[in-house]
């Protein structure tokens, strides 16, 4: 007689497979979706500390009109020490008219101090680009000390167009 095992058919594997492959996607998706609510919500909470800790930023003032000056003629002067000269055309940006009207009004000043700047630097230190850095930052706090004295704003930039040195 045969044996009833044998006339069944064998289970069918395909099936457990199948539950071990959803249950695996099932535990993936829930573990992203965890991590992800997690990120949002810890990511929420930081943006607000960092909103309240940080001070109210106060509205930045309106610039003006940004308008260039060249201060013609170029500058042209012995420097100390040395048989050298300096050649130096210069622009500044201003930001206003009441900045622009003070510069007009004062070159001669303006001139006069940057006539006595140049002419102290040596050779030596203007060369390279760092020199020439400096000289420009000596040449923006020279003008904006002659221009804070007439105005409050004293906003400005100032770029050199043209060194020569020989």
């Amino acid at each position: 007689m045969p044996d009833k095992q044998d006339t069944q058919a064998p289970p069918a594997s395909g099936g457990s497979k199948k539950n071990i492959v959803i249950t695996a996607i099932g535990a993936i998706v829930l573990i992203a979706a965890s991590a992800g609510a997690t990120f949002f919500l810890v990511a929420g909470k930081d943006t607000e500390v960092a909103q309240s800790q940080t001070p109210a930023a106060e509205p930045a003032e309106p610039r003006g009109d940004p308008r260039y000056l060249n201060l013609d003629p170029p500058f042209t002067v012995n420097l100390e020490g040395s048989s050298s000269l300096l050649s130096i055309s210069i622009s500044i940006l201003v930001y206003g008219y009441d900045v622009e009207k003070v510069v007009a009004e004062h070159m001669p000043q303006i001139r006069s101090s940057l006539v006595l700047l140049f002419s102290n630097q040596d050779a030596a230190s203007v060369k390279d680009r760092s020199g020439k850095d400096k000289l420009r930052a000596s040449t923006l706090e020279t003008i904006r000390g002659i221009v804070s004295q007439y105005t409050d704003n004293d906003d400005m930039e100032v770029f050199f167009t043209g060194f020569v040195m020989q």
